[in-house]
């Protein structure tokens, strides 16, 4: 009697070609304990199946190789070892279609039984004590890309410097030593109105870059976009066992696209008039940002290091309750959608009277 001990080793990929070129991610221990016979040139006949239907097995005749097994001494048999019984020809196929098998590599998701049997060279079945390997094969989803959010206007601030980020789907997975995101970025057309998706691969790079968090800041001086151009993005995940890529994701992991609208930099604020209205008030006005949609005002008594705080909606501030005859400074910045510009300069006043020599024009 052999014994027939079949191991899959996490992650459980329903790409077959993960357990041809994994290191480990199969292995098949035959062993005969009984010194009393001689060694022993077996065949082996693979076995598939799942709990919806599906059952592949070994055709016979085939072309697949032999081994002899010598009584003691342990048989092991890895994923190259096994490729042929994974190969289209040699395989019948029950619940898949042999093209299907064939063009994807990719078994459908669901809880595995995977076995071998052992035969002699007249072609009689030998009896075997097995263990066969039961698995969960699944795909993951891929990443979800939260920010910016798709056909968003991107707006720069002083320091020229962008957050994208993503969120992973997958669960935890068994066996992966880490995972990598490729973040691809491209420009569209001016003139193009279709769907991205399908011409994302043709259209030409801007940026790439590839990292293990999900999220990337990307400094776009270092990045050469154009003003009023569209750009499309997207995330690939990647896992891998050491190594070796292990597929275990939808869609080979491809985020959906993304396409923003690039508007360069959110300008600060022009300040047109500051008047003293009354002894403890001022009032402010400046030149609305066509795109702006608030601003950020902040002064303060020269005389302490707090600054205050007053967020406006239109281009006018009216001040009150200042101290008198104080000095004060200000300075101000437009937000466009949720993007800062830098600040302006910053400007003096005294509660008594307007320094004429710090205005701006």
């Amino acid at each position: 009697m052999l014994r027939i001990n079949t191991e899959l080793n996490p992650p459980y990929s329903p790409y077959i070609k993960d357990y041809i070129n994994s290191p480990n991610a199969i292995a098949v221990q035959i062993k005969c304990d009984n010194s009393a016979i001689a060694p022993l040139q077996i065949s082996l006949c693979i076995v598939m199946e799942n709990t919806t239907g599906l059952y592949l097995k070994t055709k016979t005749p085939n072309n697949l190789p032999k081994w002899m097994v010598t009584p003691g001494k342990p048989l092991m048999l890895y994923g190259s070892d096994l490729k042929g019984f994974f190969e289209t020809e040699n395989l019948s196929f029950t619940g898949i279609t042999p093209g299907h098998y064939h063009n994807r590599g990719l078994l459908p998701g669901g809880f595995y039984k995977l076995s071998f049997a052992a035969y002699d060279t007249n072609g009689k079945l030998i009896s075997i004590e097995e263990q066969p390997a039961h698995a969960w094969f699944i795909l993951n989803k891929a990443p979800l890309i939260t920010s910016p959010k798709n056909f968003d206007d991107i707006y720069l601030g002083e320091n020229k410097r962008f957050y994208f980020e993503w969120a992973p789907r997958h669960d935890r997975v068994s066996g992966i030593s880490h995972i990598e995101y490729h973040f691809q970025m491209v420009e569209v057309p001016c003139n193009y109105e279709g769907d991205i998706e399908p011409v994302f691969h043709t259209l030409p790079a801007v940026f790439n870059k590839v990292t293990t968090g999900t999220s990337l800041l990307i400094d776009f001086s270092q990045v050469p976009l154009s003003h009023g151009h569209r750009y499309a993005y997207r995330v690939q995940a990647k896992a891998f066992f050491g190594k070796h890529e292990s597929k275990i994701f939808e869609n080979q992991g491809y985020s959906a696209i993304h396409v923003f609208n690039y508007k360069g930099h959110c300008t600060a604020p022009d300040i047109v008039r500051i008047k003293i209205v009354a002894e403890y008030a001022v009032e402010f006005t400046w030149d609305r940002h066509p795109e702006a949609n608030r601003y950020t005002v902040l002064y303060r008594n020269m005389d302490t290091r707090k600054w205050e705080r007053k967020d406006v909606s239109i281009p006018y501030l009216y001040l009150d309750n200042l101290q008198s005859n104080a000095v004060y400074e200000y300075k101000i910045r437009s937000y466009c959608q949720n993007y800062p510009s830098r600040y302006t300069d910053t400007y003096t006043f005294s509660s008594s009277y307007l320094n004429k020599t710090n205005r701006l024009k």
